[in-house]
């Protein structure tokens, strides 16, 4: 949505003068039948917000992106809400990453 690019400029702003960050870019979609992950859409979604970084001039090598796959303790125990380290419903989130040296240059 337009209305994210302000927030997605300070995030290309801030890689650009730090270079030992990159970033996670994790969305997650689930199946409004069963709330499993729809881990394609997921992709797509998060795969998007990529190509705004990319044509933002941002280094490739810093970026990756992924659908969230998991499934959390809560859902396992069949509450359908979301915990531990999952997104929230309908989400995607921006996680930076500490680079090891030879991944900044």
């Amino acid at each position: 949505q337009v209305s994210s690019y302000p927030v997605l400029n300070e995030i290309v702003a801030l890689l650009n003068q730090t270079k030992n960050l990159g970033i996670n870019v994790l969305a997650y979609t689930p199946s409004l039948e069963d709330f499993t992950p729809n881990t394609s859409l997921a992709q797509q979604q998060a795969q998007v917000v990529v190509n705004y970084f990319l044509q933002q001039g941002l280094n490739t090598r810093l970026i990756l992106a992924s659908a969230w796959k998991g499934t959390s303790d809560r859902q396992k125990q069949g509450t359908g809400s979301f915990s531990d380290d999952s997104p929230g419903i309908f989400s995607v989130e921006i996680r930076t990453r500490l680079l090891q040296p030879e991944d900044s240059q």
